[in-house]
């Protein structure tokens, strides 16, 4: 991502948080919190794909990019850490919606708490909005090691037929003569 991209990013997310704050506070958590369940799932899922990513298809750059031989290991760098950033960004949220569901119950027993409630319904819902817009991006980034795959087969292919329509027309030459 870009240097100009970046805090356009996070200026849009806080903007989505502050409108989901306002909307927010008027759902109460026993109705969020499916929506936390279902972020939770997504996320673990991400992990689950993006791991697999990782050890099935970037095996190899990932021992390039451990060796103490290999020596320019900038491309393999940036082909794992487009993998790395869905997949810690996931852990994250797994993090952080676990937490919540733990600490919710034990917060609404204090009293104080309850007299905001409207507050923290915000902050929750705010919260919930801005985490589930950063997911989708990332569940866009889980498409581009299949898409940079499918173009080297694309091009592996598009190779293969070439070189046969060569030796097609060499061998046609040798039965001409």
């Amino acid at each position: 991502m870009n240097k100009i991209s970046k805090p356009l990013l996070i200026l849009f997310l806080a903007a989505i948080a502050i409108f989901f704050f306002f909307y927010g506070r008027y759902i109460p958590f026993h109705e969020q919190w499916p929506l936390y369940e279902a972020l939770r799932t997504t996320a673990s899922i991400i992990f689950g794909v993006m791991g697999a990513w990782i050890a099935l298809i970037y095996p190899d750059t990932l021992a390039k990019i451990l060796s103490k031989k290999h020596t320019n290991k900038t491309a393999e760098i940036q082909k794992v850490k487009r993998v790395l950033e869905p997949l810690v960004f996931s852990t994250f949220c797994v993090i952080l919606v676990l937490t919540i569901g733990v600490f919710v119950p034990v917060l609404k027993q204090f009293s104080w708490i309850m007299e905001y409630v409207q507050i923290f319904r915000g902050i929750s819902f705010g919260l919930l909005g801005m985490l589930t817009l950063a997911m989708g991006i990332e569940l866009l980034k889980m498409l581009i090691p299949g898409l940079e795959i499918k173009q080297e087969f694309t091009a592996i292919k598009n190779k293969q037929e070439q070189l046969s329509k060569i030796q097609s027309r060499v061998q046609k030459q040798k039965s001409d003569e």
